[in-house]
């Protein structure tokens, strides 16, 4: 998801004299992992995963997969992202599910807390990514116990993006008090085997509870999670993700155990929302629009500030080719170019939302913010075969 800064003359669209140059640069604000390579099959991706472990050039990560939705987060006045789009329901109930996160860890200092966070993610171009796992949003045949948030990555975007490792993920999270998973390492043939072994006799049958207590005593390393599935979402498991990481990862999570152990807040005086989010979602239960507001004005001001997201209308202006043929002020404005250039020019199945968020008449300056939403997943097959060649 892209935010696009685009300086366009004040009257392009009406063409009432030739336009002037004009000179755009693009920002990335939100992005996730790619989608898992699943074409192989089961036991070609387990033999590779072994040999990798085997041969010391990585060790398997696993971790539990809460039930829920991707929500990302880079700031209160960069933006809240989820469902492939900006300004929804799903944002503004993560945002509303990441201020309640926010004050039941800090407690008295969460209002403090929030806005150095903003700031903190906002200088450093960061994206927050995370599960929202809620009851109001609809689930995965279990209805979970709490609404939560749990943190899956977290992306640099100040030029090519670049996800945290899973020890400085882990640490990021640790420093903010926010959620953070169950995280497996196996880092010798014998054990990777072993996980295999233990998920094909569990994957039909087992339980949160009995799941965890066994890779426990398998693993080589395991991290405490913050928010514990069993009692956020229940016994219920929706699956496991598997993938390999750094063979370094061993050494550097032991260290930030160390460095950075969990945080229990008592005795302090525990700060909620004046009303919680189911509660919220039950009396606008028929409107919408007054749900978002509602939500947003109990996240509090010190988390959410900025309503523009949830205000602005969709503009009319034929976006993607103005901005292809703009010229670029950087290269990573050139980057952004070319991949809207092979996607348009391929025809491939795109929705490019935009929504104009600011507009100087005088400077003849206009904020753009537009999501790049790609309906088919052969899309991304095709973009890198044309690529390629």
């Amino acid at each position: 998801m892209d935010d696009y800064h685009c300086e366009l003359p004040a009257d392009l669209e009406e063409n009432s004299y030739p336009a002037r140059r004009i000179y755009t640069q693009a920002r990335l604000r939100a992005t996730f992992y790619p989608k898992f390579e699943n074409e192989k099959s089961d036991l070609e991706i387990r033999k590779r995963m072994i040999e990798v472990v085997q041969a010391e050039k990585g060790v398997l990560e696993v971790t539990l997969k809460h039930s829920g939705s991707l929500f990302m987060y880079s700031g209160d006045h960069v933006g809240a992202f989820a469902k492939n789009s900006f300004g929804n329901l799903y944002t503004a109930v993560g945002v509303f599910t990441l201020a309640t996160t926010f004050q039941e860890a800090w407690r008295d200092q969460a209002a403090q807390k929030q806005r150095e966070f903003n700031k903190y993610l906002e200088r450093n171009h960061l994206c927050v990514s995370m599960e929202l796992v809620t009851s109001v949003l609809g689930d995965h045949g279990q209805r979970p116990r709490q609404d939560y948030v749990v943190v899956t990555a977290v992306t640099d975007l100040t030029g090519k993006p670049e996800f945290f490792a899973t020890p400085d993920l882990i640490a990021f999270c640790r420093q903010w008090r926010l959620p953070t998973n169950q995280v497996w390492l196996f880092s010798s043939r014998k054990s990777a085997t072993s996980f295999f072994t233990s998920y094909d006799a569990l994957c039909e049958e087992g339980t949160t509870t009995t799941v965890s207590r066994t890779l426990d005593e398998i693993s080589d390393i395991s991290v405490q999670a913050s928010k514990s599935h069993t009692e956020a979402q229940g016994e219920i498991l929706e699956g496991l993700v598997a993938r390999i990481v750094s063979p370094k990862s061993t050494e550097r999570l032991q260290k930030v155990i160390e460095d950075f152990p969990l945080v229990v807040c008592k005795g302090s005086r525990k700060l909620t929302p004046q009303s919680g989010l189911r509660e919220i979602c039950t009396q606008h239960m028929n409107n919408e629009t007054e749900k978002i507001k509602a939500l947003l004005y109990n996240a509090g001001p010190d988390m959410c500030s900025n309503w523009s997201d949830w205000s602005s209308e969709a503009t009319s202006i034929s976006f993607v080719p103005k901005f292809i043929k703009a010229t670029a002020l950087d290269h990573i404005t050139l980057k952004l170019q070319e991949i809207f250039r092979v996607i348009w020019s391929q025809r491939m199945r795109i929705r490019t939302p935009c929504h104009l968020r600011e507009y100087d008449s005088e400077e003849r300056k206009a904020l753009y913010r537009v999501t790049l939403h790609v309906l088919d997943d052969y899309a991304f097959r095709k973009y890198q075969k044309e690529m390629w060649y």
